[in-house]
C-alpha cells in the first residue's frame, strides 16, 4: 500500500536509497551521488526526480548512456531506522558514440571553437567531458569580451547506429571594453612599473580572466619583495559596456621595493 500522510504533517523524510536494474555504475556510487540531497529530507516523488536528474543522471551520460531513466521509484517505511527507504529502478539504456559537434557560427571562428572543445566522435559519448569542452568553448568567448556569453545544446540520436549528435548554440550577448587601471598600495617608483607591464588597453575587449593572471604572473616572476596578499577587483559599468580594475598589493612594508622585471 502506497505511503499516505495528512495535509498537516509534513512527509517522512529519507533514510537510505536503494537503486535496483544497474549494472554499468556500482550502488555505493550511486547512494554517494544522491546522500547529500536526499537522506534526511521529506520525500516528494516529483522533487527526488529532480535529484535523480541533478545527480545521477549525469553520472551515466559521463558513460554514454544518454537514455537512463528510472521507471519506477517506491517509498516504505525503513525497519531498521527512523525514516524511509526509496527504492529507484534503474533503466540503463545502451551506450552510444558521439558523432558530429556543430557549433552555430558566432563571434569566434567555429573551426577555432571546435578545436577548443577537444571532442572525439567516433568514442563513447562521455557527456562529462562534452560539457567541459563546452565550456572551453563559452570561455574562449568570454575571453573576447563577451562577459555573458551563454551555451545550449542540441542533440540529435540516431537508435539505428548507436550515435548521437550535438549542436552547440552559443549566445555571446553584448561585448564589454576595459575602461580604467587602479593601483593601490604601491610607492610613486613600482606603481609606474606595475602599469607599464599591464598590457590591457582602454577599450580593448575585456578578458575578465587577466588580472589574476597577471597578479599571478607578477608573483611568479619575482617582481617584488616581501609581497604579501594581492586582489584584482573588476568593476562593471553595464550603461556603457566598460570593466574597471582595481589592484591591490600589500607587503610586509608599506611598499615593497622593486626585485626585477621579465
Amino acid at each position: 500500500m502506497p505511503l499516505s500522510w495528512s495535509a498537516a504533517t509534513l512527509p517522512p523524510v529519507v533514510a537510505e536509497v536503494q537503486f535496483k536494474g544497474n549494472d554499468v555504475i556500482q550502488q555505493t556510487a550511486l547512494q554517494a551521488a544522491v546522500a547529500g540531497a536526499a537522506v534526511g529530507v521529506p520525500f516528494q516523488e516529483e522533487r527526488f526526480r529532480q535529484i535523480l536528474d541533478m545527480s545521477v543522471r549525469p553520472l551515466y551520460e559521463a558513460r554514454s548512456r544518454i537514455q537512463v531513466k528510472f521507471p519506477r521509484i517506491t517509498a516504505e517505511r525503513a525497519a531498521d531506522v527512523s525514516g524511509l527507504r526509496v527504492t529507484v529502478e534503474v533503466e540503463e539504456g545502451p551506450p552510444f558514440d558521439l558523432g558530429a559537434v556543430t557549433v552555430q557560427p558566432t563571434v569566434i571562428d567555429s573551426d577555432a571553437l571546435l578545436k577548443a572543445g577537444r571532442f572525439k566522435p567516433g568514442e563513447p559519448a562521455d557527456f562529462e567531458a562534452i560539457n567541459a569542452g563546452i565550456e572551453r568553448m563559452r570561455t574562449m568567448v568570454r575571453r573576447q569580451g563577451y562577459l555573458q556569453a551563454k551555451a545550449a545544446t542540441e542533440r540529435k540520436i540516431n537508435e539505428a547506429k548507436k550515435t548521437v549528435d550535438v549542436h552547440v548554440r552559443i549566445d555571446p550577448g553584448e561585448r564589454y571594453t576595459f575602461g580604467k587601471l587602479t593601483v593601490q598600495g604601491l610607492d610613486i617608483q613600482t606603481e609606474p612599473v606595475i602599469r607599464r607591464i599591464w598590457t590591457m588597453k582602454p577599450g580593448q575587449p575585456f578578458n575578465p580572466e587577466y588580472p589574476d593572471f597577471f597578479l599571478e604572473r607578477v608573483r611568479q616572476d619575482g617582481l617584488f619583495d616581501n609581497l604579501g596578499k594581492t586582489k584584482a577587483t573588476v568593476k562593471i559599468d553595464e550603461e556603457s559596456k566598460t570593466a574597471d580594475v582595481t589592484l591591490e598589493f600589500a607587503g610586509e612594508t608599506s611598499a615593497a621595493p622593486l626585485r626585477k622585471i621579465r
